[in-house]
């Protein structure tokens, strides 16, 4: 693991890029709260909430798969699947919406 990625206790590493993404969209957010704070018109508002779901969606997409490649190899070193059977459990969960 080099700096441009940061592990969690259970194992999972965050890139760089997925850090980068997530303050992005703490940023798209903050102009929402701006906006609307400052009386901005509704059609602003509204294309920037689609720009905050776009950046969301974008995040979660390469979170999961991420998650799913890291899955992917430790199942195969280790031949135990239950990370990869939850990595699947929540997919299904996160895409079935």
């Amino acid at each position: 693991m080099d700096q441009k990625e940061s592990k969690a206790e259970h194992g999972t590493v965050y890139s760089k890029s997925v850090r980068h993404r997530i303050n992005r969209n703490l940023g798209h957010l903050a102009r929402v709260k701006k906006m609307i704070d400052e009386g901005e018109d509704f059609t602003s508002v509204m294309l920037q909430l689609a720009a905050v779901r776009s950046a969301l969606s974008s995040t979660a997409n390469e979170l999961m798969r991420g998650e799913m490649d890291q899955a992917l190899m430790e199942a195969h070193e280790s031949h135990d699947t239950q990370r990869l059977d939850n990595a699947f459990y929540t997919a299904r969960k996160y895409f079935s919406k």
